[in-house]
């Protein structure tokens, strides 16, 4: 990794403390933001494979 990937690169627990949250809702919020991109990108016809690549 380089230094700027080490400085932004952070666990839950890390951005929970950081912000005075519960652990627990860093993950809510991260499981609320990823299932609303997922519905963004299924209301635009994305798929997974379109930005992953064929494997």
């Amino acid at each position: 990794m380089n230094q700027l990937q080490d400085q932004y690169e952070m666990s839950q627990a890390k951005v929970a403390e950081t912000m005075f949250l519960a652990k627990n809702t860093v993950a809510v919020i991260e499981k609320k933001a990823l299932e609303k991109m997922r519905l963004l990108l299924a209301e635009r016809g994305i798929s997974a494979e379109d930005i992953l690549g064929d494997k």
